[in-house]
């Protein structure tokens, strides 16, 4: 990224307030962008309250919440994307270098302002980051563009055939897919999951068991995935949902734990209509933790779950009861 890049047009302006973003964030980092040309470069400055509520701050030193570093770089990646014409796509390409000379804590406001050269490739950055007082929390030099990738990231077709959301998508790639057959998907299982917010810091290794609830319903998704791309089975609409009917014969061998990825088999027994019946397997590497004798899902519309007539809500009592 040394190659200076064509300039692009850029006028004043500001941007702030709270939105989606096209990429993976561990928080909202920047409550203000602006950006003004300065010569061939660019001047950008942001600025980001910190909070003690933020639970990031409060897990990072339980006993001393402070703003995680590289978070002060997340704050940077997210002003530049925001700000810079052609930059919404741009992630962390490279560190130069960065020196962290004091800590952000909450009720401070980090003012950061960098220098953006455009290149070729992306943009560099020249950053320095301030606390409330003036005092300087770090110096960064980094370097922000498109990371090329061999094959594009299969969870995003995963997201599009799925109706759950954060945190309760539980399906991470599909490994493979025969239509109308069987499926094999991953879910990889960390020590951050939400399941484990709550886990006291003195819980015995069994108690990182990753819930067996969770497990069946991550095969349920994959499961899922597998019904949607079969013929037979009704697709879901804009207004209808795939719900769990009932499981039968279903036997837990194992437990999965934080640094896992269960690998879950499944195979579509029948499908008809809006409801579907699937039988399958859980692994960890070699070893089996789970058989699913049947789990039998449908195809609903939503309406008919949020109705307040018992009769409207019933899912499938023939295939469920």
């Amino acid at each position: 990224m040394s190659e200076r890049a064509a300039m692009p047009t850029v006028r004043d302006s500001s941007w702030s307030g709270d939105r989606d973003t096209a990429f993976a964030v561990p928080l909202i980092a920047t409550e203000q962008v602006a950006l003004t040309r300065a010569g061939d470069d660019l001047l950008l400055q942001t600025t980001q309250t910190i909070t003690d509520d933020d639970p990031h701050l409060r897990a990072h030193f339980p006993a001393f919440a402070i703003f995680p570093g590289v978070f002060i770089v997340e704050s940077l990646r997210q002003a530049v994307s925001a700000a810079v014409p052609g930059a919404g796509a741009f992630s962390l390409t490279g560190v130069r270098s960065i020196r962290f000379l004091s800590a952000l804590v909450p009720g401070d406001q980090m003012t950061l302002t960098a220098r953006i050269t455009i290149t070729d490739g992306g943009v560099a950055a020249d950053a320095q980051a301030m606390a409330r007082d003036g005092a300087v929390a770090a110096r960064v030099k980094v370097d922000f563009g498109r990371v090329s990738e061999d094959r594009p990231p299969s969870h995003a077709s995963v997201r599009a055939l799925l109706p759950h959301a954060h945190p309760m998508r539980l399906v991470d790639r599909i490994v493979a897919l025969e239509r109308g057959a069987s499926i094999t998907a991953i879910k990889a299982v960390t020590a951050t999951e939400p399941c484990y917010r709550h886990l006291s810091a003195d819980a015995a290794a069994d108690g990182y068991a990753y819930p067996a609830t969770l497990m069946l319903e991550s095969f349920g998704q994959a499961a899922a995935v597998l019904a949607l791309q079969s013929a037979g089975v009704r697709a879901c609409g804009a207004d209808d949902v795939i719900i769990l009917a009932g499981i039968r014969d279903c036997q837990i061998d194992g437990n999965a734990y934080p640094g896992d990825v269960m690998r879950h088999v499944a195979r579509l027994g029948y499908a008809a209509g809006d409801t579907m019946i699937v039988d399958g397997e859980t692994w960890i590497d070699d070893r089996r933790i789970a058989v699913i004798g049947s789990m039998i899902a449908a195809v609903r519309p939503a309406a008919s779950l949020h109705s307040t007539t018992p009769s409207a809500c019933r899912i499938n009592e023939q295939v469920s009861g």
